[in-house]
């Protein structure tokens, strides 16, 4: 049904490693899929994800972020960079898109991912190289805590999870030093003009369905908005968002 090419993305003096889901039948040219995971994870948190879109013809690539040793070993020199060049894998992805399998201009890019990584995808949407290109951003488990709340995982009910997922990623990543970022960037970034598509669970306790449509009360005057509310989706099991990924791409006629 599919092919997988393992496939290396540049960042800075690095390379981060990504998947790309092929399909070997009814492969389409004018769609493709570019996904990252949320922090502390990895690529195979999302793996049904590309492997799902690939069997209704969507090339997909799944990519790790830096920082993140689930996916690399490799180290983030500061945050600054990380800032600045993650969402620029999303370019990079549709850089390799264009050479090795033919894509051009006239393809609709679907950006999006998990988490951060929905986060992330905003940014890179943002980014000038998108501007006269179609996309639309599928945003899974993206919301805003309300201010002066603290992060679920700062809590004292999480504070061994958060001991855990501190060593999992580079110190210059680390929770004290991303999550006031995130939830700085929540209640900030926006966008113009774009088709955005956000999926959260009613049983995520991370995120909820308040924080996302905190979010979406700030998007949605510029931009084309849709929300799915799912009753089984937690935080923690983005894989079960990958047949309400499919399910929205038919409905609106992509699929």
């Amino acid at each position: 049904m599919l092919s997988i090419k393992k496939i290396q993305l540049d960042y800075l003096s690095h390379k981060t490693n990504a998947l790309c889901f092929v399909p070997n039948q009814n492969l389409r040219q004018d769609v493709c899929a570019i996904y990252c995971h949320g922090y502390t994870a990895c690529k195979t948190s999302i793996l049904n994800w590309g492997s799902r879109c690939a069997e209704n013809g969507i090339t997909t690539i799944l990519f790790d972020l830096p920082g993140h040793y689930l996916g690399s070993f490799n180290e983030v020199d500061n945050f600054e960079n990380f800032k600045e060049e993650t969402p620029k894998l999303f370019i990079r992805a549709f850089e390799y898109l264009k050479k090795e399998l033919g894509f051009n201009k006239d393809a609709l890019i679907i950006l999006g991912g998990h988490s951060l990584g929905s986060l992330l995808s905003i940014h890179a949407v943002n980014n000038k190289y998108f501007n006269e290109l179609k996309t639309l951003n599928i945003l899974v488990g993206l919301g805003a805590l309300p201010d002066n709340k603290k992060h679920l995982f700062q809590s004292s009910f999480f504070k061994n999870t958060l001991t855990i997922r501190r060593q999992l990623v580079s110190p210059a990543i680390s929770p004290e030093i991303i999550f006031p970022w995130i939830q700085e960037q929540k209640t900030q970034t926006t966008c113009k003009n774009k088709k955005l598509h956000f999926i959260t669970g009613e049983n995520d306790i991370v995120v909820t369905v308040p924080g996302t449509e905190y979010i979406i009360s700030r998007v949605k005057i510029d931009n084309e908005v849709t929300f799915s509310k799912i009753k089984n989706l937690p935080h923690h099991m983005p894989e079960l968002a990958a047949s309400h990924i499919i399910k929205y791409l038919k409905k609106v006629n992509i699929l």
